[in-house]
């Protein structure tokens, strides 16, 4: 009997910025990830911050494409199989930043570079 898998959601939020939501939630979906060995999608909505995942990821200059640009584009005929051609994939995980950071400088504590702001691009 061939059954499909059902993906699943979960959100992690908060009104308060600084409590760490990003890092809850990537320790979540690397912890799925070894307990069912399911590849896991994370997707960081954050317009006001730099991408937590970007920097945890070193995806500063190899980043594929960004959520917004992914909604933008030709979402309507993606296949959940074509995930690996669209986004990064890191041991198994797919991190998903909203936006492409304006600049490739972080502003991260204990990052490489705290010189300038690292602000998120939009464009409609």
């Amino acid at each position: 009997m061939n059954e499909k898998k059902k993906a699943r959601v979960f959100l992690f939020t908060s009104f308060q910025g600084g409590v760490g939501k990003s890092s809850a939630s990537l320790h979540f979906a690397q912890g799925l990830r070894k307990k069912t060995g399911s590849k896991v999608a994370l997707i960081e909505l954050n317009l006001f911050s730099p991408s937590y995942l970007i920097w945890h990821y070193d995806l500063m200059n190899s980043l594929k494409t960004n959520f917004l640009e992914f909604f933008m584009g030709d979402w309507a005929n993606f296949a959940p199989s074509e995930i690996g051609e669209r986004f990064n994939e890191v041991d198994g995980i797919f991190p998903i930043p909203f936006v492409e950071p304006v600049t490739r400088k972080h502003s991260f504590p204990g990052s490489p570079s705290t010189k300038g702001r690292f602000w998120p691009r939009l464009t409609v």
